[in-house]
């Protein structure tokens, strides 16, 4: 069972990860049957060389690491920001690593700020994020 977070169950600076998992055939098909996007590039060949996964299946990466790390089941989620660098290939495992960047406290609730970064096996960046949320109702 995950507890939920206090803010002195984390600091500034504290890093977490990796999770890594492959980009499989089945998963990037389990993920386009369930958004509805049959792009052809996700099944056959691309621009890239191969099959590419939706850049948007590795947020199944970034809500694990949070709860993981700072044992956040619910509470807000107030901004997110993404930057895409590469496309990722069909068959590559995905390393996800992410630190705490910023805390602050506004109007009474304490806040956190979390930057990700998501590589492939060979060190290939795909994705930045910076999400921003507060573990309390």
């Amino acid at each position: 069972m995950v507890k939920e977070a206090k803010p002195e169950d984390y600091k500034l600076g504290d890093e977490f990860g990796p999770l890594e998992y492959r980009i499989t055939e089945d998963l990037v098909k389990m993920f386009s049957d369930a958004v509805e996007d049959h792009n052809p590039w996700y099944s056959e060949s691309s621009p890239f060389g191969g099959p590419i996964a939706p850049v948007i299946i590795l947020a199944e990466a970034y809500f694990p690491l949070i709860s993981a790390k700072l044992g956040i089941m619910s509470g807000y989620h107030t901004k997110q920001e993404a930057e895409f660098i590469n496309p990722i290939m069909v068959g590559k495992k995905v390393i996800v690593t992410g630190k705490i960047v910023d805390k602050y406290e506004k109007r009474g609730r304490e806040y956190f700020v979390l930057e990700y970064r998501c590589v492939d096996e060979d060190g290939l960046e795909f994705t930045r994020y910076r999400y921003t949320g507060s573990p309390y109702f």
